[in-house]
């Protein structure tokens, strides 16, 4: 179980970096364009939902309990979601940002990579904990 531990440590501090530089990414993004574009509050948002859940999973990683591992799933899927919704920008010659190109290219890149392993992690981070439940505490008397 402690190998488990460790990956989910590992996973959690990979996953709030590549949120952090989502999240600037995105909001570079988000400023960069006129209000009259329209644009989406999803730029910066997601990043920042992946942002907060990762340090969750960060903070409690290596307590007893579910709590780490499902904060590091819900920021997997915030950066997956995020990053395919920036997909086509992998591939075309102009970007809709001031932001240079190759970072945000990196940026989506690391979303999508990042939040699927972090996905993977703790998908089997959960499955050994299905397997394996932690022994139950006594209650301790008062």
């Amino acid at each position: 179980m402690l190998a488990g531990r460790r990956s989910t440590h590992a996973a959690a501090v990979v996953t709030t970096l590549t949120a952090g530089i989502a999240l600037v990414v995105g909001t570079w993004q988000f400023r960069s364009l006129p209000a009259e574009t329209g644009p989406s509050i999803t730029w910066w948002a997601l990043p920042l939902t992946a942002l907060v859940a990762a340090a969750i999973a960060l903070g409690t990683a290596g307590r007893p309990g579910i709590t780490s591992t499902g904060a590091l799933a819900v920021a997997g899927v915030q950066l997956v979601v995020w990053g395919w919704q920036r997909r086509d920008g992998l591939t075309r010659a102009l970007l809709p940002t001031d932001a240079p190109a190759w970072l945000d290219r990196l940026a989506t890149a690391l979303a999508l990579g990042v939040g699927v392993a972090a996905v993977v992690v703790a998908g089997l981070t959960l499955g050994a904990l299905w397997r394996h439940p932690a022994p139950a505490q006594a209650p301790t008397p008062t």
